[in-house]
This record gives structure tokens, C-alpha cells and sequence, in this order.
């Protein structure tokens, strides 16, 4: 299924177009938001799945939103795209954040949204730097919906010094978010102009198969030892990383019964431009809410 979001790809110096701006990486669940001028709207995930539990949060901003937006930019019906993140922690462990956001039941006392992107017709033929301005002009921030501060940097050096400062000054994020200032508006595709600069590099790959773990004689153990992912058109192993011996187990034995499907997660490697795959890849955590893997 097509994302309803636009997607980034790594990061590469080559294919930054300067003026850049740089926000914080929310380590959240992206979500489409689709608001009309009277104020109705829907809330998607990248696979376009409803999201239950900031439905209260996103009709009150929606409403005031309605009511101050007059006949700007949402005179006709215009598209939101935020993070959601716990509300007061954007660096919170994936897992548990996703595990709110995809309840069921109105979780909004618990999250809030960092709005990044923006799109209507009548800035169809505009690049980020103009959609971002667009954004501040609308000057609706209601409670914890609001749109995420962009820094911009003229230089690479620039850029470089930015991210070492974010990085000292926030240990816990995983990285920061760059955009070229022309990058256009496509949901659903990787653009070069949408970038990811990670303090430890991550990709999102295909889970295809498992390998049983063994002990130093060879003996098996019942649970997984290496997972294998699809890479590029090929398979390679990764670590079990963050898996506990619990899920290593549940794991092999689905996969031994026939109960396991190819599932996306999550794997951290060391950046090695000599590696033609991944040096020491191992597992991070499932992204079921993604459909479309990096590589």
C-alpha cells in the first residue's frame, strides 16, 4: 500500500541543496491529518489507518483551527503531517509510544503532535521553505498540537556544527531531520531533498526468515539466534540486538510452526562505506507501522 506520508531517506551531503533546515527527530508515529474549512476531519497513519487516540486532541485543534484560519491557505481542503509523541518526553522509546498511539480507545491526555509538513492547492508548486512559512502564518497553536521550530543553515559546516550542538545538548534523541528548501510534496516516495542525519544509523528492513540459536558445541538452544532481512535484493543476518530471551523464543517457535509472516523492524549497524551490506546489524525494535522498507 502506498504511504500517505512523505518518506526520508539517509543521510548524503551530496544531495543537500542549501538553504537546508534542520528539526528534531521525534521518535514518534507520523500521522496525516486532512482538515476541510468547516473543520471536519481525518487522521491517518502512513498506511492510512484511523488513529483512535488523538481523535479529541486533533478535533479541538481542529475547531479553533476552523474558526482563526479564515480564507488563508485552508480555504480549500489542506493536509497536516505531524509526529505523535508522549506528551513532554519526544525521545520516548518507540515501542512504548506506538503501543499508545495505535490503542483504540482516546489516548490525548497521554500524546501530542509536532506538525512538520503542510500541503494545499495553493502550494502545489511551492518547495519546504514556502510550506513552512505557510504553517507559522496560520499562527494556530492549540494546547499540544503545534508545528515543529526548523532551523535553517546556510552550509554544510553549518549544518555539521548544528547537529554536533543538538547532539550534546540532547542525548537522548536519535538524530535530527533535514530538508532542502525546494524539496517538493510527495507522500508516499523517498526524496533526497527529506533527509535523515541519526546519531547511530538505522534502517527499516524486511524480516524474512530465522536461524536457530546454538551453543559453543553446536548444540541448539529453541530459540532464534540470527534473524535474516531482506537487503537491497538479498539476504543478510542480523543480531537479535534488543530481543529478550522470552521473544527469541516465542519467535523461533512461529517460525518453526509456520506462524511467522516477513515483519519490518528496525536495525542499527555501524557506518562503514567498505561494507557492501551492513556491519554489525542487529535488531532494534518491529516498525509494524510501516509498510515501505528503506532498502
Amino acid at each position: 500500500m502506498t504511504s500517505t506520508i512523505p518518506l526520508a531517506k539517509g543521510f548524503s551531503e551530496k544531495h543537500l541543496k542549501f538553504p537546508v533546515f534542520l528539526s528534531h527527530k521525534i521518535d514518534g508515529v507520523p500521522v496525516r491529518i486532512d482538515i476541510d474549512a468547516d473543520g471536519n476531519h481525518t487522521i491517518r497513519t502512513r498506511q492510512g489507518k484511523d488513529v483512535p487516540s488523538v481523535r479529541r486532541l486533533v478535533q479541538e485543534f481542529a475547531d479553533v483551527f476552523a474558526l482563526s484560519a479564515g480564507l488563508g491557505y485552508f480555504d480549500a481542503p489542506g493536509t497536516l503531517i505531524g509526529e505523535v509523541y508522549q506528551h513532554g518526553d519526544p525521545y520516548a522509546n518507540f515501542k512504548d509510544t506506538s503501543g499508545i498511539v495505535r490503542r483504540q480507545d482516546d489516548q490525548s491526555h497521554r500524546l501530542a503532535i509536532g506538525l512538520f509538513e503542510m500541503f494545499t492547492p495553493a502550494l502545489q508548486e511551492v518547495g519546504f521553505e514556502r510550506r513552512y512559512e505557510a504553517m507559522l502564518e496560520l499562527n494556530v497553536l492549540h494546547g499540544r498540537v503545534r508545528v515543529l521550530g526548523q532551523h535553517r543553515v546556510e552550509t554544510l559546516s553549518q549544518l555539521e556544527h548544528h547537529f554536533e550542538d543538538f547532539c550534546n545538548q540532547f542525548p537522548k534523541a536519535e538524530g535530527m531531520v533535514a530538508r532542502n528548501w525546494n524539496d517538493p510534496f510527495m507522500p508516499g516516495k523517498r526524496s533526497w531533498g527529506y533527509q535523515k542525519l541519526l546519531r547511530e544509523p538505522t534502517i527499516d528492513l524486511w524480516i524474512t526468515g530465522v536461524e536457530e540459536a546454538v551453543d559453543q558445541h553446536g548444540n541448539p538452544k529453541g530459540m532464534a539466534g540470527r534473524l535474516v532481512a531482506s537487503y537491497n535484493g538479498t539476504e543478510i543476518g542480523i543480531g537479535p540486538g534488543r530481543l529478550t530471551h522470552d521473544e527469541r523464543t516465542a519467535l523461533w517457535v512461529h517460525f518453526q510452526t509456520g506462524m511467522f509472516h516477513k515483519r519490518m523492524a528496525q536495525i542499527k549497524y555501524k557506518a562503514d562505506d567498505s561494507y557492501d551490506a551492513l556491519r554489525q546489524p542487529t535488531f532494534q525494535f518491529w516498525r509494524d507501522d510501516k509498510e515501505t522498507p528503506d532498502a
